[in-house]
């Protein structure tokens, strides 16, 4: 299942944003440009 998070223009370098749902999501944009969930 997809759910949208966030737009990446949204998460600047060095941030996360918490997707609340079931189970929570934390979705990390690195300082050197990467992300994981």
């Amino acid at each position: 299942m997809k759910l949208p998070a966030c737009r990446l223009a949204d998460l600047p370098r060095g941030e996360a944003f918490r997707l609340e749902s079931d189970p929570a999501v934390a979705v990390f944009h690195t300082e050197d440009g990467e992300l994981y969930a």
